[in-house]
């Protein structure tokens, strides 16, 4: 496990309020789990508020992958390319344009895709874009049920594009969840500044440390903020928040993948991959998958 030290500065509770009741509802119900976490839109919410989005580690990775083989993705008719995860799509903008330049209409899922898509009437052929290893920061469960909810959607002729993280060194994967310039750790500590803003909370970002883990057991990174010493938070209409000396809040997670892995999670939705592509250090896996016969 890695950890690097939190920001000087105290999370601000400066901002009006953007939230409604429901989504309120949901961060203080994942504050109170056992494991205290946020859902994962705060974290997507956090980078769209700062200074600097953080680029995911792989999509340089990625982006040259899905160039490289244009040709293929672009084979199939595609009326319509519907992003699941917009916020992880920027990778995908080598394919994106070209569908674009061949008249293709894209679609920015807006809502929770592990719930509903909310789609329109949009005609078919569709290409589900799932890229920048979103399908990971749902967890386990999370990504099953995003899978279900995209293959629902599905007639024979669809497809759904994943880009995925593979997995590697422990030290490696936790590595990638630093840089020289703290951009990640602050993007993290982020999260508490939001909080403050939107239930009205005292969060001290630097009563809090920035740590990654990977858990080999659950192939997954946890990325947490603990807490240095024992705290009590005040939410201005939503109760308090007791957290014990070492006690984390998970600010996100990051599911790393495999061939089987992929295979059965995809089977058991009824869908089969038809491509699988790689970087040559096998960082990264580009995968097309169809509706099964």
């Amino acid at each position: 496990m890695r950890t690097a030290p939190a920001g000087s500065d105290e999370a601000s509770r400066t901002g009006s309020p953007h939230w409604g009741p429901a989504r309120v509802a949901e961060v203080m119900d994942a504050l109170r789990h056992r494991q205290r976490e946020v859902p994962a839109w705060v974290l997507a919410e956090a980078r769209a508020d700062g200074d600097e989005i953080v680029r995911h580690a792989c999509a340089a990775v990625e982006r040259a992958l899905i160039t490289n083989h244009l040709p293929e993705l672009l084979r199939a008719d595609v009326r319509v390319a519907v992003l699941v995860a917009p916020d992880a799509a920027s990778a995908a903008e080598p394919l994106l344009d070209a569908l674009g330049e061949l008249g293709t209409t894209v679609h920015a899922v807006a809502g929770d895709p592990t719930l509903d898509l909310g789609l329109p009437s949009l005609p078919h052929p569709r290409l589900h874009v799932c890229t920048g290893n979103a399908l990971g920061r749902f967890g386990t469960v999370g990504a099953v049920r995003l899978l279900r909810v995209v293959r629902a959607t599905m007639t024979a002729a669809d497809r759904l594009l994943l880009g995925l993280d593979l997995r590697r060194d422990r030290a490696v994967l936790e590595d990638e969840g630093h840089d020289a310039a703290g951009a990640r750790a602050a993007t993290h500590l982020g999260v508490l500044r939001l909080l403050n803003r939107e239930l009205g909370a005292d969060f001290d970002a630097r009563q809090f440390a920035y740590t990654v883990r990977y858990d080999a057991d659950l192939r997954r990174v946890d990325t947490s903020l603990v807490a240095r010493r024992a705290l009590f938070v005040e939410t201005a209409r939503h109760g308090s928040i007791v957290l014990r000396q070492g006690e984390s809040i998970r600010t996100a997670v990051d599911c790393k993948f495999d061939r089987g892995r992929v295979d059965a999670m995809l089977s058991g939705v009824g869908l089969r991959a038809t491509s699988w592509w790689t970087d040559a250090a096998e960082r990264f896996a580009l995968v097309v998958a169809a509706p099964a016969a």
